[in-house]
C-alpha cells in the first residue's frame, strides 16, 4: 500500500512539473510572440512613415517642376506682351488721339 501511495505521489510530483514546465513554455511563447508584435508593428511603422516621406518628396518635386514650368509659361507671356506693346504703341497712341480729337 505504501508503495502505491508513493507511486502516486511521484506521479503526481511528475504531473505537476510537467504543468508546470508547460506553463512556463506557454509564458515563453507569449511574450516572444508580444515582443515580435512589438517589432513587426515598429519596423511597419518605420517602413510607412519612409513611404511617406518619400511621397512627400515626390510631391514636392512634381510641385516645384510645375511651378517653375508656370513661372517660364507666364515670363514668355509677359515677354510677348512686353514686345507687342512697343510695336504698336505708337499706332495704339495714334489711333487713341484720332479718335478722341477726331
Amino acid at each position: 500500500m505504501e508503495n502505491v501511495l508513493r507511486k502516486i505521489i511521484v506521479a503526481d510530483k511528475t504531473a505537476q512539473e510537467t504543468v508546470e514546465k508547460s506553463e512556463e513554455q506557454r509564458r515563453s511563447v507569449e511574450e516572444r510572440i508580444a515582443e515580435a508584435k512589438e517589432q513587426f508593428e515598429i519596423r511597419y511603422s518605420e517602413e510607412t512613415e519612409a513611404k511617406i516621406d518619400e511621397m512627400k518628396r515626390e510631391k514636392q518635386k512634381i510641385l516645384e517642376e510645375e511651378k517653375e514650368k508656370n513661372r517660364k509659361a507666364t515670363k514668355e507671356q509677359l515677354d510677348r506682351l512686353e514686345e507687342i506693346y512697343c510695336e504698336k504703341k505708337d499706332e495704339w497712341v495714334k489711333a487713341i488721339t484720332e479718335r478722341v480729337i477726331g
